[in-house]
């Protein structure tokens, strides 16, 4: 009786993972630090001030899910490429634990690598254009050794 339960909810978990589509997260391999640099949008330093989780409204998404993401204020330190003209940008990343989030601290700074997305999620709704960074991107604690190779690489190379 054990093994037929068993067996039961071990089918029912492969069927419903084979129905939805899955939200986890899955970074494949190490990058170098020219694929990083030539992937994001935007990368620059800077000291986080504030994060707020918010909920994502979509017809796309099952009835009843609930997917949230944080959106982080950044004050800028500086720019490395593409400047914005902004003291301050919000950075979009998951919660963690599992769907890549970024685990930004508040006060802390980074040097953040990150794209320009118009969806939440892959077949998500068009939205106003943001920035978002996970922990598959290059971003980092603030370091003397990241700064010294991207002021290196934006000298000699141009993006």
């Amino acid at each position: 009786m054990v093994d037929r339960i068993l067996f039961l909810a071990l089918t029912l978990m492969v069927l419903c993972s084979i129905t939805y589509d899955s939200f986890s997260c899955s970074c494949i391999g190490k990058s170098t630090l020219k694929e990083d640099i030539v992937k994001a949008d935007v990368i620059f330093s800077g000291r986080i001030l504030s994060e707020n989780i918010f909920s994502i409204i979509d017809s796309s998404l099952p009835s009843g899910f609930n997917m949230r993401k944080k959106d982080y204020l950044v004050e800028v330190i500086k720019f490395y490429k593409r400047h914005e003209f902004r003291d301050t940008l919000h950075v979009i990343t998951n919660l963690g634990h599992g769907d890549c989030g970024y685990p930004f601290q508040i006060n802390k700074k980074y040097i953040i690598y990150a794209e320009y997305s118009e969806h939440y999620f892959e077949r998500g709704s068009i939205v106003s254009k943001f920035i978002y960074t996970d922990i598959c991107m290059r971003t980092m604690r603030i370091n003397r050794k990241e700064i010294k190779l991207l002021r290196k690489w934006f000298k000699h190379t141009l993006v």
